[in-house]
């Protein structure tokens, strides 16, 4: 699992609020744990390893190549305020691709919209919770049926 590259704010621990569309601004009482491309990553290698379904996944091959690579790029993932309330946006392009001869064998965008009650850090940070999980499943799902007979 490649670290998923992502641009600007979305690269930082940052968790990031758009009150008007043009402009955005980090929540000041609200961090990531982790920088984004590095919280992604570990979602995502966490979630197909809770799978079982896969002999090994991890950030990096246990050998020279792995037989599968996962890139992703995070486009989005942020909050939008909407009157009392903020929409959060999620947003990744993921491929798989098989090392050996570096074909893409499939494309995936994963997206989500969920709701926060309001644009209060707890909330928006709640809603950025709520907005990975049922997207990561699917991920899984996508991945695993592309898997499945190409090895």
């Amino acid at each position: 699992m490649e670290l998923p590259e992502a641009g600007g704010a979305s690269a930082t621990g940052c968790v990031m609020i758009r009150p008007t569309p043009m402009r955005g601004q980090s929540l000041p009482d609200a961090r990531w744990a982790d920088p984004l491309p590095e919280a992604a990553q570990t979602l995502m290698v966490r979630t197909l390893s809770d799978t079982n379904a896969l002999r090994f996944v991890g950030r990096k091959p246990l050998g020279v190549g792995g037989d599968f690579a996962v890139l992703a790029v995070l486009i989005d993932f942020q909050a939008g305020a909407t009157g009392p309330g903020a929409v959060i946006n999620l947003r990744m392009d993921v491929r798989l691709v098989r090392e050996r001869d570096a074909t893409v064998i499939s494309l995936r965008t994963i997206t989500a919209k969920p709701r926060a009650a309001t644009a209060e850090g707890d909330d928006v940070v709640a809603a950025f919770d709520q907005t990975t999980g049922q997207p990561m499943q699917a991920f899984a799902a996508w991945l695993l049926g592309s898997v499945s007979g190409q090895s």
